[in-house]
């Protein structure tokens, strides 16, 4: 089976597929830029709120944020 590509790149990519900077994302997330950019690079562990936030603002199933999460 493939391996499950780590959270935060998951992050980035549906954020990157949305057409959305991490400005945007976190405006629409009501998060601050800082806190999408710690999370992109793997220094934070989205809760399971942030985590259907950022299926919501993007557009990915949440269902493969939450197997990346799993996979960490």
């Amino acid at each position: 089976m493939p391996e499950t590509p780590a959270l935060h790149t998951m992050i980035r990519s549906a954020r990157l597929s949305a057409g959305l900077s991490q400005a945007q994302m976190a405006e629409q997330m009501r998060l601050s830029q800082g806190y999408i950019s710690q999370l992109e690079n793997g220094y934070r562990t989205p809760s399971l709120r942030v985590l259907r936030l950022a299926a919501q603002t993007t557009g990915v199933n949440l269902a493969r944020l939450i197997d990346a999460q799993d996979a960490v």
